[in-house]
């Protein structure tokens, strides 16, 4: 269900707002439950690592630009064109790093482009839901020359958001069925003064 919020300016653009969150079969596994594992060929690249300046605004680095572009077909083919809607809800993400030769970006970087892309095409519906998780291990896979990659491993992993939108759905149908029920009683005593 959604709301539509409108103000009395009739130029106001009109805001829907869905009460409550598609459940995906993945939102259901228990935590630390496989999603998706894949992986992107080619030498990663940060965000931050030379940005540029442009009309007063910062804009990520050429290199991160184009490598964007480069990962849309392999984050597509992974989630989005096996039908699947992005995840709304809580993940934990293992990513290993391999790299050409040692020129080694922060992880910080590599966490914040991979979690961009994988937002930007749809594999999340927001990178706000991931906590990353190196399961004891380092982030940096070593060093291959030959083919240089990310490999991330998705898993189900609960978010303490999930909890207050749980709330936040439960009072909008509560919400919902007092109205509905008030429009029965209203509707009950017209017919009856017929």
């Amino acid at each position: 269900m959604t709301v539509k919020r409108t103000s009395k300016d009739k130029n106001t653009e009109v805001i829907e707002k869905n009460l409550y969150h598609a459940v995906h079969p993945e939102e259901l596994l228990d935590d630390g439950e496989l999603i998706l594992e894949f992986s992107i060929p080619g030498q990663p690249a940060t965000k931050k690592t030379s940005q540029r300046i442009f009309r007063r605004r910062i804009l990520p680095s050429k290199a991160y630009c184009a490598y964007e572009i480069y990962c849309e077909p392999f984050c597509k083919s992974a989630w989005i064109d096996t039908g699947k809607a992005p995840m709304d809800f809580g993940v934990s993400i293992n990513m290993k790093v391999y790299l050409k030769n040692w020129i080694v970006g922060d992880c910080t970087g590599y966490q914040q482009s991979i979690a961009d892309i994988m937002q930007k095409f749809g594999i999340l519906a927001n990178d706000s839901w991931i906590h990353w998780d190196w399961e004891g291990q380092h982030w940096l896979g070593g060093i291959d020359k030959e083919n240089p990659r990310i490999e991330i491993v998705i898993k189900r992993f609960r978010h303490p958001k999930e909890t207050y939108r749980e709330s936040q759905e439960s009072a909008n149908r509560e919400k919902e069925e007092r109205k509905r029920a008030k429009e029965l009683k209203l509707l009950a005593k017209t017919n009856n003064g017929k």
